[in-house]
């Protein structure tokens, strides 16, 4: 029972039978979305950026939050062949529909992207940390089945005992599920070391437009494909031994390392 003190103990703000208005999971996310819009908004008046970018943030993040549910669908979909908007939010859909939607308001309004992606891509992963101790809180994109002390046991309702008993590991006569890996706190503390890297990186400056946004999404990247290992939600979507979020941190990862190898290349072509 010790195991699962943390979660009891947090159960007012994100145990499953939280009213929704007091469920960790929005409380946290809530927190983070204030905390990146503040920072962001004073690194404007610090560079003295029109507002408009503010406003193009915000209509993005909007935006990422819809496309965030795509990734979901196209999982309920593959797996029982009907669409339904069952599911979390996927991190990745939400930032690539963020960031996008971003890009595009930024290139019609024929605004200068930089330094402003630059300065998003600083404090994402500090936003970002706080919503997964949200995740932890509500005991969604939870660990793998584990024994150690810090392992967590989450109760009757939660994401964690539904998919236990859905994959027959325990019977519903158990109350807790079998422990499991805090790989939301992991990560969470993996997107502060990544923002405090991001962070001196921009203060100490000198460097090339778009260097955060790269080193951003490949440090990213590589945490979360090696952090989807110690995952135990396969309902996230599992395809030949590996997950979505692993699929798309490889081609991002990939990408991002062929637009550098071929930077002079590319960008002589643009100047076509």
């Amino acid at each position: 029972m010790g195991r699962a003190f943390f979660y009891y103990f947090f159960s007012y703000f994100g145990g499953t039978f939280s009213n929704i208005f007091l469920h960790g999971y929005w409380i946290f996310a809530a927190i983070g979305t204030c905390v990146f819009l503040f920072f962001i908004h004073r690194e404007l008046r610090l560079h003295a950026l029109s507002s408009k970018y503010l406003l193009f943030l915000i209509l993005s993040l909007i935006m990422g939050l819809l496309l965030s549910k795509i990734p979901s669908v196209v999982n309920n979909y593959s797996q029982s062949g009907s669409i339904t908007l069952r599911g979390g939010f996927v991190f990745f859909g939400g930032l690539l529909g963020t960031l996008g939607v971003l890009l595009i308001l930024i290139t019609v309004s024929k605004m200068k992207l930089y330094p402003f992606l630059d300065i998003v891509c600083v404090y994402i992963p500090l936003a970002h940390s706080f919503g997964r101790i949200g995740c932890f809180l509500a005991g969604c994109c939870f660990g793998m089945v584990c024994n150690g002390p810090l392992c967590i046991e989450y109760p009757l309702g939660s994401h964690a005992y539904r998919e236990q008993i859905r994959e027959g590991l325990i019977n519903y006569t158990s109350h807790l599920s079998l422990p499991v890996f805090p790989v939301q706190i992991v990560e969470s503390i993996g997107n502060l070391c990544i923002f405090c890297v991001l962070y001196i990186i921009y203060k100490k400056g000198g460097f090339k437009n778009g260097t955060i946004v790269k080193a951003y999404l490949i440090t990213y990247s590589l945490v979360r494909f090696f952090l989807e290992f110690l995952r135990g939600d396969t309902l996230r979507g599992m395809y030949f031994g590996f997950s979505t979020s692993q699929y798309i941190s490889a081609v991002i990862v990939a990408v991002i390392v062929i637009s550098i190898i071929f930077e002079d290349i590319i960008s002589k072509l643009c100047q076509v």
